[in-house]
This record gives structure tokens, C-alpha cells and sequence, in this order.
């Protein structure tokens, strides 16, 4: 919380670190995004067909996220393709306009609130997400927000940030509960530490407010018992230093996933040095903890992966304390830092499997498919543009009738045991079901890509929402 006695910057720095920051977030991930004119990340297709089918108000798959108002809106002017694109521009410019808000509003530093936009808007990892999973960044835009709002003491205050944490869990669960950690950390904070400023009283209409909003949640089924289940999966998990350093992501993310790592320690030194900054500082602190996932499996399809990439926000929290404490050293440093690594992760996600446009010349070879198994991002492309159904789980038995797509395994391995594979462009063979499941019992079965999620193995899981077609994942 600010002193009082601070002095009050020109408004003018604020209003062009605001907007500079939020034009930097909507630059990058326009650069990520347009480049082709199809879907992009593994989820684009997912959002493509619900946005269509929402607009047509037959929603394709049990996803009720407020986020397709939004998508559904731009659809209409745009298209479903273009319009999901604008709207992660969007979400990316709330979110660094309000990191320059809340950076402001609890340091009184323009230096740190310029590092708090700054680094929201061009975080490697944040960047990933809005490229990969768009619900999930769009919730994340409340987040600094509901900072901000905390930042203050007055009942309206209090109110604003308890009405976007319950919007945030119908926008999107995960993100939605990271909204909650935030505020625990500042509101718990406040109340159980005295010496900040006057111990802090939280109404009882307020609490009421809360744990009604908590029960909607619930009522809707944003939150699900199964979700526990999804969190919690041991299957699948693999060593997660190996994976990281495996080469499927790049330097800058991997530096930032550093700076996770240290987040907790730097953020707990804040908070013992500084009563102002405690609660910002304990909030991050818990949110640092975690996005590192500690004890949970790692696997690139599953939530600890998701909850590393949300590691920009405790990280951006811990450059604004940082920078409010000695702007004149970490200011150079973040800025230094986000102009060497942010050119890389542009270029990697740009670079990103699935390469739409080279498998649409495989689409007609599947046009008369009955049914399709293909791993994430694929199956939704083929869904959209073809409309054959496909799954990208294991398909129920019997498997006569279902065509696989297979990622990684060549023609001549598979043609003893599959005589009608057809290659396809890139990496991927067109094998009938049953030939692919002799191949997987046979000489396949030590196989490290015949248990890889891009060749989908398990069968869809509870957490997974029903759809009538493929992808029904609220990820």
C-alpha cells in the first residue's frame, strides 16, 4: 500500500506507460498470431468450431465460458478465425494496461508500474499462453485488475475485485483460481498482520458476497469434482527437468521458468523488508509456489505444464517490487533482458507444431473418413475444415470405422502389420484403427511415441466435457 505523503507523478507517464505496454502485448502476440491467415496453437481449432457453433446458439461442445460471448461478438464483424485472434490482441492490452495500474497503485513508482506492464505484456511464458490457449489468457486479463482494486481500502474496492474473481472462474477455472490465490495472499495478509497500515476489516456482507459467488461457480459447474481428478493424474507424468531441457521449448521461456524458480525467495525477502509491500509481495509469493506445480506429474498435456506458463505473473510481480526498491539498477535489467529474450519466443511460437497450413493438403485424402482419431490441434483443424468427426482420445471398441492419424511413425515400420497406411504430407500416416492397434500390441510396444499425447492413447477422461464431436475439453 502506498504512503500517503507520495508524490503523485504527471498522469501523462502513467497514460503512455499504459499504453505502451499494452500496445507492446498486442504487437507480439500479432506477430505470433497473423502470421498465416488459419488457427493457431494446439486449442485455435477447439475455439474456431465453439465460437461458430455459439454464434449459431448450438454451442458444439458443453463449454459455457464467458469468454464466447466476447468470441461470438467478433465473429460476426470478423469471422470466427480472425475475430479469436483480435480478441487474444485484446485481452493482452487489458492485461498490460492493468499491470501499469496495479504496479502504480501499490509502489507510487512509475519506474514500477512501467516494469509491471512491461513484463506482463512481453513475458515469454504469458505469451505462450495467449497463443496456445485463448480462455485461458483472457481470464488472466482480470488479474492485475483485481490487484489494483485491491490495492485500495474502500468497500467499492472490495466489491470490484470480489465481482471480477467471480467472473474469472466463469471465464476460465484455472485462471479463476489463480484471481483467488492473489487475493487470499493480500486480503489474508492484511488481516492477520496488524502493522500494515490499520488492521484491515472485511465485512460480513462482504464474505456473504463471496462465498455466493463461490456456490454459482459450483452451481454452473465451472468447478467439478473431476477437475480434482485432472489436477491430481499420475498418468502420464514424466521427469520434469528432462522434458524442459528436451528441446521443445526455447531459451526465453526456459530463462523466465528460471525466474519462476527464484520468485519465492525473492518475493519472501520483500515481504520481511518492506510492511508497504507484504501483501503484494505474499500474494506473488503463493502464486509463485503454485505455478512451480510442485509434487504434480509433468507432461505437456497436462496442468502443471499449463500452471509454469502462468509463472509470468508472480515473476512480473517480483520485477515491480524489485524495481520500486532500486529502479535505477532493475529497470535497465528487465528491460534489457525482455528485449534479448522476447525476439526468440516470438520466432518459437511462430515455429509451433501443428503447421496448419502444411496438413491442409492431407484434408481431402480424409474427406470420406467415417470417423478420425488425431492428436489435439489437428483433430480440430479436421473437424473444421472437413467436417468428418474425430477424437483425439482413444476411440471406444469396437475400432472398425476409424481412421487414425499417426504422428512420428514412418511408413516402413508400420506397413508389415499395416498394408492400407497411406503417407501423408509431413509427419503424420493415414492407417486404419485395427491395423494401428496390431501395430501398438505388436513391434510397436516399446515405442515412446505410441504412449505420446500426439498419438492419443488413453481414453477421454472424466474432466473432459461432453461434446458431440471431438476436442470438448475446457482447458
Amino acid at each position: 500500500m502506498a504512503a500517503s505523503g507520495a508524490r503523485r507523478p504527471e498522469p501523462v507517464w502513467l497514460l503512455l506507460a499504459g499504453l505502451v505496454s499494452g500496445l507492446v502485448a498486442a504487437t507480439l502476440r500479432g506477430l505470433v498470431l497473423f502470421d498465416d491467415a488459419l488457427a493457431h496453437g494446439y486449442d485455435g481449432w477447439y475455439y474456431v468450431i465453439q465460437t461458430e457453433s455459439w454464434a449459431a446458439g448450438a454451442p458444439e461442445f458443453a463449454d459455457n465460458s464467458l469468454a464466447f460471448w466476447l468470441l461470438a461478438a467478433l465473429s460476426v464483424p470478423f469471422g470466427a478465425i480472425l475475430g479469436n485472434k483480435l480478441a487474444a490482441l485484446l485481452g493482452a492490452f487489458v492485461m498490460a494496461l492493468g499491470g501499469v495500474v496495479a504496479g502504480w497503485r501499490w509502489t507510487r513508482s512509475v519506474p514500477a508500474a512501467w516494469v509491471c506492464g512491461l513484463w506482463l505484456g512481453a513475458s515469454p511464458l504469458l505469451l505462450g499462453v495467449s497463443s496456445e490457449y485463448l480462455k485461458n489468457a483472457l481470464g488472466l486479463a482480470l488479474l492485475p485488475w483485481v490487484l489494483a482494486l485491491l490495492a485500495g481500502e474502500k468497500p467499492w474496492e472490495r466489491v470490484g475485485a470480489l465481482v471480477l474473481l467471480v467472473v474469472g472462474l466463469f471465464v476460465h477455472k484455472l485462471s479463476g483460481v489463480m484471481g483467488w490465490v492473489l487475493a487470499a495472499g493480500i486480503v489474508g495478509t492484511q488481516v492477520l498482520v496488524p502493522r500494515i497500515g490499520p488492521r484491515l476489516k472485511v465485512p460480513g456482507w462482504l464474505l456473504v458476497l463471496g462465498g455466493l459467488g463461490g456456490m454459482a461457480a459450483l452451481a454452473f459447474g465451472v468447478l467439478r469434482a473431476e477437475d480434482l481428478q485432472r489436477l491430481l493424474s499420475m498418468e502420464g507424468g514424466r521427469p520434469r527437468l528432462q522434458a524442459l531441457l528436451g528441446g521443445r521449448i526455447r531459451v526465453g521461456e526456459l530463462a523466465e521458468l528460471g525466474l519462476l524458480a527464484v520468485a519465492p525467495g525473492v518475493l519472501l525477502w520483500r515481504a520481511w523488508a518492506s510492511e508497504r509491500e507484504r501483501p503484494l509481495a505474499i500474494a506473488g509469493l503463493l502464486l509463485a509456489v503454485l505455478c512451480l506445480a510442485p509434487g504434480l506429474p509433468f507432461g505437456w498435456d497436462l496442468t502443471a505444464w499449463r500452471l509454469m506458463l502462468v509463472g509470468g505473473i508472480p515473476v512480473a510481480l517480483m520485477c515491480t517490487l524489485l524495481s520500486a526498491a532500486a529502479p535505477e539498477v532493475m529497470v535497465p535489467i528487465v528491460l534489457a533482458s525482455l528485449a534479448s529474450l522476447v525476439p526468440m519466443v516470438v520466432q518459437a511460437n511462430q515455429a509451433r507444431e501443428p503447421d496448419y497450413l502444411a496438413f491442409a493438403a492431407n484434408l481431402p485424402l480424409l474427406q470420406d473418413s467415417e470417423k478420425v482419431v488425431a492428436h489435439r490441434g489437428i483433430c480440430g483443424q479436421i473437424m473444421a475444415q472437413t467436417g468428418v468427426h474425430c477424437e483425439n482420445f482413444q476411440p471406444p471398441e469396437p475400432h472398425q470405422g476409424w481412421t487414425r492419424v499417426v504422428y512420428g511413425v514412418s511408413m516402413r515400420y508400420l506397413a508389415p502389420v499395416a498394408p492400407d497406411a497411406v503417407d501423408l504430407a509431413g509427419p503424420y500416416v493415414m492407417v486404419p484403427e485395427p491395423q494401428w492397434q496390431a501395430f501398438v500390441a505388436g513391434p510397436g510396444a516399446d515405442w515412446f511415441l505410441v504412449s505420446d499425447p500426439r498419438n492419443p492413447y488413453r481414453a477421454r477422461p472424466d474432466f473432459v466435457y461432453g461434446s458431440q464431436a471431438s476436442e470438448g475439453q475446457n482447458d
